[in-house]
C-alpha cells in the first residue's frame, strides 16, 4: 500500500523539496484552529476568539516572510488586491466607527497572508498537501463522531431534538452549512487521493455520509444549490476529465441521502415521532418566501450603494444599519455597500485572474494523470460553489467558514504554484523593509481594535447594556461578535 507521504501533490518535480518549509506549521495551526472551533461549545463568539488568536499570532510570526509571499502572487492579483485593501482603509476613515472598519480590513488582510504562507509551503514540499488534507479529514471525522454521539443520545434519552442539536459548536445551523460548502468536496478529494486498498477510504466515505445527512437534515439551501450548480459547471467545463471526482461526489451524496431518510425520517416516524431536522420546514419556507427575507436586505444594500457609491458606508458597517441582519447575505452586494463599487471591481478582477491562473493549469496535466485532474476539478468546483453560496449567505463573514476559505485558497494556490516553482529575484530592500512593517502594523491594529471586548467574549461574559440596546434580547445578529449590531 502506498504510504500517505508518498502520494504526490502534483506531477512536476519540485526543485525546492529540500528547502526548509517554514509555512507548514502554520498550516497545521490552521487545521488545529478549525478543529478547536468544531469541538468548542461556546458558539460564534468562541469561534471568533480562536480565529483572532490565530490571526494575531500568524501575523507576527509570518511578517518577515511577507515580501516573498506577496512577490510570488500574480502581479495583476497583487495589484488589484492592494487597491482593494487601500480603498477599505480609506472607506473606514470616513465611517461611523473606524475601529470596526479597521477590524474588517486587518482581519481579511491577515487571513489572506495566512493563505499565501500556507500556499508557499505546500508548493515547496512534495506531498505536504496530502498531509494537510488528511489532517483536515481527521478533524471532519472527529466532528462526525460527535454528531453520531448526539444522535444516539437523542434516542437513549427519548428527547425531541432541535436541528441545532446536530450542529454542535455553532450558534446557527447555517454557519455549519457554510462550512459544508467547502468541506464536502474536500472530503471527496481526500477519498480520491487515498489508495483504493487503504481502510481510510471507508472512514472518509462514512464521514461524508454523516456530513451529507446533516446537510439534508438542516435544509441548507445555499450549500445544496451551490454544490449542485458547481457540479454542473465543473462537468460542463471539464467533461470526462472531471468524472472520476464527480462520480465520488455524487455517490457520497446518494449515500448521505439514504442515511438521512433512514435515520432522520423513517426511524423517528416508525417510533411515532416527527422526522428530525429542518427539511420539511425548509420546503414550506421556500414555497412561501423563496428569498427568506433577503430581498429586503438587498433592497436596503442597494440604497446604501446609491447613496455611497465610491467608498460605501465603511467595512463592517452594514452591521450598523440594523437592516434585519448584520450582513446583506451576498458577497458582491456586501462589498459594494460597505467598501464601495471601485473596491468591488478591484476584488472581482483579482478573482478573475486567480481563477484564470487555476484554469490554465489544465494544460500542464496529462490526460492520464487522474490525481491532478481530480485536484483541478475539486478546486474549480469548490470555488464555484463558494461564490454561489456566498451570493445568498454570510459565509464570508463567519469565523469558521472564513478559516475554511483560507484552507481552500491555501490548498488550491499551493497546488497551482507547484507547477511553476522557479527562482525569483530577491525583493528590493524597500519591499523587505516596508512589507513586514505593514504586516506587524496590521496585527497590532487588529489586537487594538478587538481588545475592548476580547476578554469578555473569551470568558463568555454576559452581554453589555450597549449590546442589548443595539441588538435586543430576543435574537442576535452575528458579524464581528454574535451581538453584531453596534
Amino acid at each position: 500500500m502506498e504510504r500517505l507521504s508518498e502520494i504526490p501533490v502534483s506531477a512536476p518535480t519540485n526543485a525546492f523539496a529540500t528547502v526548509r518549509v517554514q509555512g507548514l506549521p502554520y498550516a497545521y495551526g490552521l487545521v488545529l484552529a478549525i478543529c478547536l472551533n468544531f469541538m468548542q461549545t461556546g458558539g460564534h463568539d468562541r469561534q471568533r476568539v480562536i480565529e483572532l488568536i490565530l490571526l494575531f499570532a500568524g501575523g507576527c510570526a509570518l511578517a518577515y516572510r511577507s515580501p516573498s509571499l506577496w512577490d510570488r502572487t500574480d502581479a495583476r492579483v497583487r495589484g488589484t488586491l492592494s487597491v482593494f485593501f487601500a480603498l477599505g482603509l480609506l472607506s473606514g476613515v470616513f465611517a461611523f466607527s473606524p475601529r470596526h472598519s479597521l477590524y474588517e480590513v486587518t482581519s481579511l488582510f491577515l487571513l489572506l497572508l495566512s493563505g499565501l504562507a500556507i500556499s508557499d509551503a505546500l508548493a515547496q514540499e512534495r506531498g505536504s498537501l496530502s498531509h494537510v488534507l488528511h489532517a483536515f479529514g481527521a478533524v471532519a471525522a472527529l466532528y462526525a463522531l460527535k454528531i453520531v454521539c448526539i444522535y444516539v443520545s437523542v434516542w437513549l434519552l427519548t428527547a425531541i431534538p432541535d436541528s441545532g442539536d446536530f450542529t454542535p459548536g455553532f450558534s446557527n445551523i447555517r454557519h455549519l452549512n457554510h462550512v459544508q460548502t467547502i468541506a464536502l468536496p474536500l472530503l471527496v478529494l481526500l477519498y480520491t487521493l487515498t489508495p483504493a486498498v487503504s481502510r481510510l477510504r471507508a472512514l472518509w466515505m462514512t464521514t461524508l455520509a454523516v456530513w451529507w445527512s446533516v446537510l439534508f437534515a438542516t435544509g441548507g439551501r445555499g450549500t445544496e444549490v451551490g454544490l449542485i450548480a458547481a457540479t454542473l459547471i465543473t462537468f460542463i467545463l471539464r467533461r470526462r476529465a472531471a468524472w472520476p471526482f464527480l462520480r465520488v461526489l455524487i455517490l457520497s451524496c446518494v449515500i448521505g441521502a439514504i442515511v438521512y431518510v433512514l435515520g432522520f425520517v423513517l426511524a423517528p416516524m416508525m417510533m411515532g415521532r416527527a422526522p428530525f431536522g429542518e427539511a420539511g420546514a425548509m420546503l414550506a419556507r421556500t414555497m412561501a418566501n423563496p428569498s427568506s427575507g433577503r430581498t429586503f436586505l438587498w433592497k436596503h444594500a442597494f440604497e446604501l450603494i446609491t447613496a455611497h457609491p465610491m467608498l460605501g458606508v465603511g467595512p463592517l458597517h452594514f452591521a450598523h444599519e440594523r437592516a434585519g441582519a448584520a450582513h446583506p447575505h451576498d458577497w458582491m452586494v456586501q462589498i459594494a455597500a460597505e467598501w464601495g463599487l471601485p473596491a468591488l471591481l478591484a476584488f472581482s478582477i483579482a478573482l478573475f485572474f486567480s481563477f484564470r491562473g487555476l484554469w490554465r493549469r489544465r494544460t500542464s496535466i496529462a490526460a492520464t494523470d487522474t490525481l491532478n485532474q481530480n485536484f483541478l476539478s475539486a478546486w474549480l468546483l469548490i470555488g464555484a460553489a463558494l461564490l454561489i453560496d456566498a451570493s445568498v449567505s454570510g459565509s464570508i463573514v463567519m469565523p469558521q467558514s472564513q478559516l475554511m476559505i483560507v484552507l481552500y485558497i491555501a490548498c488550491a494556490t499551493g497546488w497551482t504554484w507547484s507547477f511553476n516553482m522557479v527562482a525569483r529575484p530577491s525583493p528590493s530592500g524597500m519591499v523587505k523593509l516596508v512589507s513586514p512593517l505593514v504586516v506587524i502594523a496590521a496585527a497590532l491594529t487588529l489586537a487594538y481594535v478587538i481588545a475592548p471586548q476580547f476578554v469578555d467574549k473569551a470568558t463568555d461574559a454576559e452581554p453589555t447594556a450597549a449590546e442589548i440596546a443595539a441588538n435586543g434580547t430576543v435574537e442576535w445578529w452575528p458579524r464581528l461578535w454574535r451581538a453584531g449590531y453596534f
